[in-house]
């Protein structure tokens, strides 16, 4: 599942499981750098061999990053 993924690249920056929710905003409430965001969005790629550019998206929220990355893997099939 999607949020699966988000969640991994999440956690692997030290984000606690318990604040990562489908609302909640990755620079606002997470506090994600765009050097972080690069990161998350390198980690997604590695799992699912698509390209989402998540530092160049506004304040996203964790849902929005499950959207993109469905859409990215539906594109890409």
């Amino acid at each position: 599942m999607t949020i699966d993924i988000v969640r991994k690249a999440l956690t692997a920056l030290g984000i606690p499981d318990e604040e990562i929710t489908e609302t909640a905003r990755l620079r606002g409430d997470l506090e994600l750098d765009s050097t972080e965001l690069v990161e998350v969005s390198l980690e997604i790629q590695r799992q699912v061999e698509v390209d989402v550019k998540l530092e160049l998206a506004d304040d996203v929220t964790v849902g929005d990053v499950c959207s993109l990355v469905d859409e990215a893997v539906a594109a890409a099939r």
